[in-house]
């Protein structure tokens, strides 16, 4: 990484000197190419969170993001969708990532809108807004990892949905999102689970019994959790 290191010390002294520039200087217009670029390199060398400072200094600077070019825009929201999923922040992860997903067809790349939903499609998941076959149809790669996925969430099926989580790791783990799948899915599944009960019971009032036993059902046995 020491090479990208230093290309990023060079990007940083440049949006520094773009940044400090007095009026609507031309030069400016680079601003945000520079930032992306920038960005991404912490991205690559696993320093996201470097990200942090850039970012505050851009909401600093007060840009009128429509007159810079659109796929610059989109790429800015992307990678700035991506810094708030680490930071756990995940309902500004996915307003930023929806409005790069949102805005790629005015830059037809493919390429770019299976890119940016590989993160949009677990961070929906994840506050609780299902993507649609539509979207989940557009890959492959979605439909083989995602749909069994949405499948046992909505059962309220615990054991079924590590067991997917298990069997598919190698491809979580690539895009950064087994652990987070595993720590913030829990209340998902449980709330689908109990609001299965309530609709077979017809009542919103459950036994100790029926709970336990219908947890049971979703957790599994002990012998079957040692077989994931």
């Amino acid at each position: 990484f020491k090479r990208l290191i230093f290309i990023s010390t060079i990007l940083t002294k440049i949006f520094n000197h773009l940044r400090s520039l007095k009026g609507d200087s031309n030069k400016k217009n680079l601003i945000i190419f520079i930032v992306n670029n920038l960005n991404k390199i912490y991205f690559i060398i696993n320093s996201p969170l470097l990200c942090a400072n850039i970012f505050a200094n851009m909401n600093l600077l007060n840009l009128h993001f429509n007159k810079y070019p659109k796929s610059q825009q989109i790429e800015y929201r992307y990678i700035l969708g991506r810094y708030y999923m680490i930071k756990n922040q995940l309902y500004k992860a996915y307003h930023h990532l929806n409005w790069s997903y949102m805005n790629s067809h005015k830059v037809y790349n493919p390429q770019n809108t299976i890119r940016i939903l590989r993160y949009l499609i677990p961070i929906s998941i994840l506050i609780g807004k299902i993507p649609s076959l539509q979207i989940l149809n557009i890959s492959i790669e979605f439909q083989q990892n995602y749909i069994p996925l949405i499948k046992y969430l909505k059962q309220g099926n615990h054991l079924q949905f590590q067991k997917t989580l298990y069997d598919n790791q190698l491809y979580f783990k690539s895009k950064f999102i087994l652990i987070l799948l595993i720590q913030r899915s829990k209340v998902l599944i449980f709330r689908n689970l109990f609001y299965k009960i309530m609709t077979i019971t017809q009542s919103t009032r459950f036994s100790y019994d029926e709970l336990a036993t219908s947890l049971l059902k979703s957790i599994g046995t002990q012998q079957q959790q040692s077989q994931i």
